[in-house]
């Protein structure tokens, strides 16, 4: 997939989610994606919750993405709220499918990044077939029928108790 194709399909799926957002009665602002200095997509207000969200798209695939290992197997970076922001995520929500039938699945940012250390890790230290040390560069995925993703599909309460 090319570059432009891979930035049309995060827009793409930041406005899904931005529309299932106000669906569900939120108000939701853009942040400048291009600035630097914000780790989240979008922010939504409901009453007097305010909640920062990252989208991560892969409408190509049936699985919840969490973007590539590279930088945090070779540099320790962390997937999600990296650099020296102004701007904070508290949520993760993840766009797979299709835009026509989307599958969202909702995390709290630190349990993402749990999530996402802990299976780039497994996965880098197990050698391949032929006994072969992995390359640190591929993209973090899981199955739908993988549990986590399973407790996270739809898990939009999360939003409503950001701080429980």
């Amino acid at each position: 997939m090319s570059f432009q194709a891979k930035a049309q399909n995060g827009k793409i799926a930041e406005v899904l989610v931005e529309l299932e957002l106000l669906r569900r009665g939120w108000h939701v602002e853009r942040l400048d994606g291009a600035s630097k200095a914000v780790n989240g997509d979008l922010i939504a207000v409901k009453e007097r919750l305010r909640v920062v969200v990252q989208v991560k798209g892969a409408l190509s695939s049936k699985r919840p993405s969490f973007g590539h290992s590279t930088g945090f197997l070779t540099k320790g970076k962390p997937f999600f709220n990296g650099g020296n922001p102004t701007v904070v995520a508290d949520f993760l929500v993840t766009v797979c499918g299709s835009a026509e039938k989307p599958m969202f699945h909702v995390f709290e940012i630190t349990h993402a990044e749990r999530i996402a250390q802990s299976r780039a890790r497994s996965w880098f230290d197990t050698p391949t077939k032929g006994g072969r040390q992995r390359s640190p560069n591929f993209p973090l995925s899981l199955h739908l029928s993988d549990d986590v993703a399973v407790a996270a599909q739809n898990a939009w309460h999360l939003l409503e108790t950001p701080y429980a």
